[in-house]
Formats: C-alpha cells, structure tokens, sequence
C-alpha cells in the first residue's frame, strides 16, 4: 500500500501530468488522425505551465498552507512543560563520501537546525529525530549523527527509524513519548498535515513551522515579471501537500 501511495502520488503530480499531456499532444499533433485535437492539448499544457512558472494558482494555497501555524513561542513552549522536540525528516540520500550535511535534503538540514535551536532553549528537554523510509542509514539516523557532530549530547537524542510516512511517525512518536506535550517541527507548508495526524494519535503537539517559501513582505523585484522554476516546485509541494491531506482523510489519518 504504501508503494501504490507513493507511485500514485508522483503520478498526479504536476509535472508528470503536464509532460503526460506534451507527449499525448505531440503524438496527436503529428499524426494523421486528430493533429486538431493535438495542437489544442499542447496549447492547453503550455498555458498551463507558464501559468504554473508564474505561480498564479499555487501561491495563494501555499501561503494558506504555510502560515496555518504561527512560529513558535519558546515562552509558550516552556510554560506548557515541553520535554520533546520532536523533528521529523524532510528526506535523505546517503553517500558515505559526502559530509552529512550533503547527505541530507534541504528540507531535513532546516527542520533539524530548528530543533537544535529549540532543544537549546528548552533546558531538560530531548530529541526526537524520526524518519525511516528510503536507504540506510536512515534520515533519522544521519539527523542523529549531525545533531551531535553540532553539539548536542548524544544522551539527549532519540532515533525513530521505522517510520515510512507521516501518519506513521505519529503513531510510533505516540508510543515513544505518550500524549506529550512536545514541540513539532517541520516544513511550514506540511504542518498542517502533521498537526492533523498527530492530534488525532492524541498528542499535544506545539507547532514550529519552519523553512518558509513565502514571504508576505517580500519587497518589489523586476524578478516578479519573468517565469521562474521555483514556482513550479511550489507548485508540486502544494499538489504533493493536498494529496497527502485527501489520503490522510480518506484513510481515517485525521
């Protein structure tokens, strides 16, 4: 089930259809029986990526998504008793070769520098760094080994690395940590799942959304004018944030 999820979800995503369309179109254009029909689905993909390049459609949601949840408050963390950060992984490619910080995903390196953070602010507290899918050593493991190679006592972290997604995470934190409270840390766009998961496994979870892509005083650039690339992988975060979020309900996950 949770290969299908996978190979479904990157099947929906935006670029896969989009470049599912280019190709039907150019088959169709070129032929001999519908080169109308062709010509109308390139027209129709072509719009849409340059739409997508600008990110009409995508940003409002992103926005909506990211700031759902308000950064976090230490004094707020400390006043509720917080004894765990837990920071979930973001994604990871090992190569024995490369420094760990290479080795893990943008995403992973943001989530993690936050946790530190926040562990140093919370005295007593500990890390909990979770993520278990794709190859070994786990994101949890590497995050494990960068927290400490950064200062933190080895004594003070945690590794969960059986987890293969959010909802599982959730679950097995449940059973490490019980109903909290802790301090949640991941990307702004994906809090609100991860928010929705771990209430509903019945944990206080305190949210410190990070690694924002929008800025809502972001000052005037020429920049805004052109097409540009990142928005089309804002694009796929919001598609890849609002399948996990329909899967999550469907499945009874929140």
């Amino acid at each position: 089930m949770f290969l299908v999820k996978k190979f479904i979800s990157a099947l929906l995503m935006p670029m896969s259809v989009l470049s599912a369309a280019l190709l039907g179109g150019l088959l169709l254009a070129w032929g001999e029986r519908r080169p109308h029909a062709g010509r109308l689905v390139l027209t129709v993909a072509s719009i849409l990526i340059i739409l997508s390049a600008y990110g009409l459609g995508t940003r409002s949601i992103l926005e909506s998504l990211e700031y759902a949840y308000p950064v976090l408050d230490i004094r707020h963390a400390r006043s509720q008793g917080v004894q765990w950060v837990v920071v979930l992984g973001g994604g990871h490619a090992p190569e024995e070769a490369l420094p760990l910080g290479s080795q893990l995903s943008p995403a992973s390196q943001t989530r993690l520098m936050e946790g530190i953070r926040i562990l140093r602010n919370l005295p007593g507290s500990r890390l909990l760094v979770s993520g278990g899918v794709g190859q070994r050593p786990s994101e949890a493991a590497l995050m494990s080994a960068m927290a400490a190679e950064l200062g933190v006592e080895p004594r003070r972290i945690l590794v969960e690395e059986r987890s293969r997604d959010t909802g599982e995470q959730a679950l097995i934190v449940r059973g490490i940590i019980g109903a909290g409270p802790c301090v949640l840390v991941t990307t702004a766009s994906h809090m609100p799942r991860a928010m929705a998961m771990f209430r509903k496994q019945g944990i206080h979870a305190v949210p410190a959304p990070v690694g924002h892509v929008i800025r809502r005083d972001a000052p005037f650039q020429l920049s805004m004018f052109f097409p540009h690339a990142r928005h089309l992988e804002e694009a796929e975060v919001v598609c890849h944030e609002l399948l996990g979020l329909s899967w999550a309900w469907v499945t009874g996950r929140m």
